[in-house]
């Protein structure tokens, strides 16, 4: 198949002022405050999911990450149930190269809990210290305007019963590939906020404050994963998902990201 690239010069990094998600949401007059606002409700780990989820993982599987860690093992997640508003994430590891997985050892399933999302997209990455971590977003519907972007993080990754935090709230969007770790020690996370035409119709008039962000954005650590704050992003034409990775050349000081265009595939680059 033959792509088109298009060269496009933005202020990738222009250090802007930090954004929140959760900052006067607007609702319509068929979305409730508290639906909102339940984005922000911590997700929990489901770490013995048999046998409620022993038969409802296996009719659908969506890929959606995958990662090894300093000793080998390989872990992934994908999305369950369906690529739709109910979907869940489940993970799971391999320690034969792949050759046979463990059964799902941890589910994230907001629905489970009583509330109206879905997680569909996940992202393993190991950092330089070995930890693994797993961004993922929640969204009410297939797409409400803002979604939730969180992690959760395991210190001993190759451990017989490997431990995770708390989930920790990032903010807005979602990441679905992995950070870089900069010459200069900063991480970056590609983080995706969609476009308006994305969004469902009931949350159509919500989240007007975020549509100067909307696009492939970038967050920025300065303490290894402690803290993490928004540095800034691209809006192009034709966007289609983003789903934007992050490079750092050699060459010269600066970032590369390519991202996914409608129909093709567009080069963003800051100089």
């Amino acid at each position: 198949m033959k792509h088109e690239f298009s060269l496009l010069t933005a202020l990738l990094l222009a250090p802007l002022t930090a954004l929140d998600a959760a900052d006067r949401p607007k609702p319509s007059a068929h979305v409730t405050q508290e639906l909102l606002n339940s984005i922000h409700v911590p997700p929990k780990l489901i770490t013995d999911p048999f046998p409620a989820y022993a038969q409802k993982y296996l009719p659908f599987a969506m890929a959606a990450s995958m990662e090894a860690t300093k000793r080998g093992r390989l872990w992934t997640c994908w999305a369950g149930g369906q690529d739709g508003p109910n979907a869940y994430l489940l993970a799971s590891y391999s320690d034969d190269q792949g050759k046979s997985w463990r059964d799902p050892v941890f589910v994230i399933d907001p629905q489970a809990h009583g509330l109206k999302m879905g997680t569909r997209l996940g992202s393993f990455w190991c950092d330089p210290k070995g930890r693994l971590w797993l961004f993922f977003h929640q969204s009410v519907g297939m797409f409400d305007g803002s979604c939730s972007n969180w992690f959760v993080r395991c210190d001993d990754p190759d451990a017989e019963k490997p431990e995770w935090t708390e989930p920790v709230y990032l903010g807005f969007g979602a990441s679905l590939n992995k950070p870089i770790v900069r010459r200069n020690g900063e991480w970056i996370l590609p983080v995706s906020l969609w476009e308006r035409w994305h969004i469902d119709k009931p949350f159509a008039d919500c989240y007007r404050e975020l549509d100067a962000v909307r696009g492939a954005n970038v967050f920025v650590s300065e303490d290894e994963g402690a803290h993490w704050r928004y540095r800034g992003g691209i809006i192009f034409k034709d966007s289609c998902f983003n789903e934007h990775s992050v490079v750092e050349p050699s060459a010269r000081p600066a970032l590369d990201a390519l991202a996914r265009h409608a129909g093709s595939l567009a080069e963003l680059l800051r100089r």
